[in-house]
């Protein structure tokens, strides 16, 4: 950036992409800002001033700044014990033989279209604040399967890791109406052979999709994406950065 500062953002840039980055922009931002002024910032304070950023044009925040925060693979939990800005963050261990299992069995794609729906996303910290019956089954449902999912990643179990995924989007479907449009239920439902599950990133709606391949097929999905118009560039390559938001002063 101009002024004298630097900062390495490793994120796909896109609006709507559903990969968090608009929120991971932000906080690098302000992270930079900061170093460049000579002020010092705690994680704390760089995810609460992150998260106003987004609120100022609707979006929800906070869990997309949480995943560019800190480096590698995490288990992120947060609830009364820990505080809603000082969650704990758990680096997941994974060998060589896990790391490449994940770039060989994990793909993850653009849909073709961006999520995009403002009045959605407002609605989301609306239904958790709430209490909603429905949105608060999902989530207590949701973190379950999380932290199964992250088990699942540490012992290389993809079959079951991509089960998982499925069952958490399939939930995501039930409570959250139009949640995965025609669009992207036509990639659910052509891959279903071919994966292990599959859901869209973030908060639905369209944008990236990821999913986990059956063992040998995925040279096949992606002959499949294609021919369904997916470009080699809009499917992204794997790659685990050991660090999080960083800035250097030049």
């Amino acid at each position: 950036c101009g002024g004298g500062f630097s900062v390495d953002l490793h994120c796909q840039l896109g609006i709507g992409s559903g990969l968090g980055c608009s929120a991971i922009l932000a906080a690098a931002l302000i992270r930079g800002l900061r170093d460049f002024a000579g002020l010092e910032t705690t994680d704390v304070e760089l995810l609460t001033r992150g998260y106003c950023c987004e609120r100022f044009y609707g979006r929800s925040g906070y869990q997309d700044i949480l995943g560019g925060l800190t480096g590698g693979i995490k288990l992120i939990q947060a609830d009364a014990s820990t505080g809603l800005f000082n969650p704990r963050v758990d680096r997941l261990s994974l060998g060589q033989q896990q790391l490449e299992g994940l770039r060989e069995n994990l793909l993850v794609f653009y849909t073709g279209r961006p999520h995009l729906k403002t009045s959605y996303l407002l609605t989301i910290p609306a239904k958790y604040f709430m209490r909603s019956g429905d949105y608060m089954l999902a989530y207590e449902n949701g973190k379950q399967l999380t932290s199964a999912m992250a088990e699942a990643l540490q012992e290389g179990g993809w079959e079951r890791l991509g089960h998982l995924l499925g069952e958490y989007w399939d939930d995501r479907e039930y409570f959250e109406e139009g949640v995965t449009p025609d669009f992207a239920q036509r990639f659910r439902s052509s891959l279903a052979d071919l994966t292990y599950g599959t859901a869209l990133c973030g908060s639905g709606h369209g944008g990236y999709m990821m999913a986990i391949a059956r063992p040998g097929k995925r040279q096949e999905i992606l002959a499949h994406l294609t021919a369904e118009g997916i470009s080699g560039d809009q499917v992204l390559d794997l790659d685990i950065a050991d660090s999080g938001i960083r800035s250097e002063v030049l």
